[in-house]
Order: structure tokens, then sequence, then C-alpha cells
């Protein structure tokens, strides 16, 4: 016989009010001390009358956050006025909280994130450049736990960069080609609880041109801030010298997805652009 607070249930046994408790504290520990998402159930004390939109509300919870991790909600059927509450009910809902728990990370798939427009970019125009560019951005969040939802619901920051124009050279060739492979380089969850100082992405150019090359490093500055370098250098760090110039039209953007589905993650307050490309 399973005792107060404790699962499975069998036939016979008695339901607890320690039994609802540890059902909504499992998803609590998901939904609101996790994603940063205040739930719609809630714990009970005293003597109260545990009844279907009392079960409901903790179903409503477990759904949204099985579905913001798989597409699709639980499964499980609602309780209706006048149901049968079952020790099977209390079963599914506990196992079904503990898979939430145990998925935490899973975000469905990239449709459920959206691209946040206001990216912080910058433009070199194609007048001749043989030396470095860099582009800083430094991502400030609203405090920390905003900066750990935003992450823990599947946001991401992300570097990308494209080119036009140029004469055609080998030099510019070489460099559109470097650029065309860099697509978006993204910093996550795992790089932001790992913390300090991590590349990303280091690209090199080919064939002559070898030295040539593109880096994308993050700086975990803080629990509610970072700073996002991408650096292009026209001859990694001056071995061979700086030659020929490249006359392309360099343009890089650094923004933010956020969890848009089942749940809603607090993102980024602010970019500062500190561009010296």
């Amino acid at each position: 016989m399973a005792g107060a607070g404790s699962f499975p249930k069998s036939t016979g046994d008695t339901i607890y009010l320690a039994d609802y408790n540890a059902i909504q504290s499992l998803i609590a520990s998901v939904k609101t001390t996790y994603y940063g998402v205040s739930c719609t159930s809630g714990q009970l004390a005293g003597n109260p009358t545990i009844d279907h939109t009392t079960l409901n509300n903790v179903l409503s919870d477990i759904d949204s956050c099985i579905t913001h991790q798989t597409g699709s909600g639980s499964g499980l059927s609602t309780v209706s006025a006048g149901g049968s509450i079952s020790h099977t009910t209390y079963n599914n809902l506990y196992t079904t909280a503990q898979t939430a728990l145990t998925n935490k990370n899973n975000v469905y798939s990239s449709t459920q994130l959206a691209q946040v427009a206001n990216a912080a970019t910058s433009n070199h125009p194609g007048s001749g450049w043989n030396s470095s560019l860099t582009h800083t951005v430094q991502v400030d969040f609203a405090s920390a736990d905003a900066a750990n939802y935003f992450f823990q619901t599947g946001g991401y920051l992300y570097a990308t960069a494209s080119s036009s124009g140029g004469t055609g050279s080998p030099k510019d060739n070489n460099w559109a080609s470097l650029i065309s492979t860099i697509g978006n380089r993204t910093y996550s969850l795992a790089n932001w609880n790992a913390g300090g100082n991590v590349t990303i992405a280091t690209l090199y150019g080919t064939s002559v041109y070898s030295a040539n090359f593109w880096r994308f490093s993050v700086n975990k500055t803080s629990s509610s801030q970072v700073v996002m370098t991408m650096f292009f250098d026209d001859a990694a760090g001056g071995n061979p010298n700086y030659d020929e110039y490249v006359y392309l039209n360099i343009t890089s953007a650094v923004g933010y997805y956020k969890s848009v589905n089942a749940i809603t993650g607090t993102y980024p307050s602010g970019f500062t652009n500190t561009s010296t490309i």
C-alpha cells in the first residue's frame, strides 16, 4: 500500500492530500521554477475538496509543459464533474508530470521559435580593407532569472553574416566563400550553463588565403549578461602580412530566438551594439 505522497497507487489505496500536492509540486518545478511561468494549479492545505476542477488545473499545467516539449499535450483525459477519480487518474498525472520534469530541456522544434526582428546589425561597405573587422554586441537580460528562463525554455542567441558585391578577385571570392559557410551560429543553454568565454566557431579560408578567418565567441560576463563578438581577420593575426584589399560588402547580425509556443520565455531586455565592422 502506497503511503501519503507515494506512487504508484493501487486499487483500495487511500488518496491523500499529500498525493495531490506531490503531483502539483512536481509540475510546478518544471513550469514555474524552471520555465518561469505561473501555474494554474497550486498547493492545498487543510481539509479541502479535491474535485474535477482542481485536478484539471494540474492537468492543464502538465499539458502546457508536454506541449512545449513534444508539440502536443499529454493525451490524458480531463475529469468530468461527477465523474470517477480513481487511483489510475492520480498515477497518470504523477507519471506524466515526471516525464515533463525528465524532458524539461526538450523543445518541440525550431518552428516553435520566433526570430526577433530587432537584431543588432552592422555593415561594412566595400571600400577596401586589409586588416580586421570586429562586431561586438552586449546582450542584457532583465535579471539572472530572466536569463535562465530564456535559455531553459529553448531560447538562444545567434550570429550570422553575409556578403555581396566585390571585384571578383581571388581575395574577394575567398572571403565570400568563407562567409557563405557561416549560416546561423548559436549560443544556447549548454553554452550558458558552461559559463565563461567560449568560442562557438572558427572558420578559415582556403588555399593561399587560409590565413583569413572568421570567429564567433561569447563571454558570459555576469548572471544576466553576455558579450558576443564576431571577428573577421584578413591575415590571421598578421601572419602572413596583410596584403590584397577586400572589396566585399559585409553585413553581420547578432540576435536571438525565443520560445513562443506553450511556454513563452522571458527574453533579452536589449542589445548594445559596439561594432567596429
